[in-house]
């Protein structure tokens, strides 16, 4: 199942509290891996990619090709039954007190998955396309925002400087929190 990586950004960033650079990153290597997956898997490719736009929007025609690529009868299969199934673990439709709400909960017009990103502004755009933005292409999805020019460039190789620093500092304390638990263990 592939989704907009935008979109996927924006559920794990609201779910979660995860933090939009690192999500992008993480979703670009995910995507990277996909595409080079089906690559390597030539013509014959044992693998069915499904985008998550595409199912949640025609439910039937995409549920009928899954079918017929692993050799299911789709006759026996209860399509209205899919097409109204409950939201669950939504980062935005129904949340409770806690969060995120994993029950089953019946589906409204308020339940807009696709629209979640639209209102990124132009630099979180910016960033994203930056970081992600070939793979986007490469699954068929289209860029939004700016992404052009010696200044998006300038801008995005400074980001990229603070962000390793950033990550050899969390590596560093993530070691020292180690070292300190591994020592508090034998001293006990």
């Amino acid at each position: 199942l592939l989704r907009d990586g935008r979109a996927v950004v924006e559920s794990n960033v609201r779910s979660f509290g995860a933090r939009y650079e690192t999500q992008m990153r993480n979703w670009a290597w995910a995507t990277r891996t996909i595409v080079q997956t089906l690559s390597d898997s030539g013509a014959d490719s044992p693998f069915c990619v499904v985008r998550y736009e595409d199912l949640l929007q025609s439910p039937e025609t995409e549920l009928r090709r899954l079918l017929d690529f692993t050799g299911l009868d789709s006759e026996r299969f209860d399509f209205e039954r899919a097409r109204n199934m409950p939201v669950r673990g939504s980062s935005t439709f129904q949340r409770g007190e806690e969060g995120v709400d994993w029950e089953p909960t019946a589906r409204t017009e308020d339940f807009q998955p696709l629209r979640r990103w639209r209102d990124w502004g132009s630099g979180r755009h910016d960033r994203f396309n930056w970081l992600a933005g070939s793979e986007m292409e490469a699954v068929g999805y289209e860029l939004t925002g700016p992404s052009a020019g010696t200044l998006h460039v300038l801008r995005n190789r400074a980001k990229d400087v603070v962000w390793r620093l950033g990550a050899a500092r969390r590596r560093q304390s993530a070691a020292q929190r180690r070292a300190d638990r591994e020592a508090s263990l034998v001293d006990d």
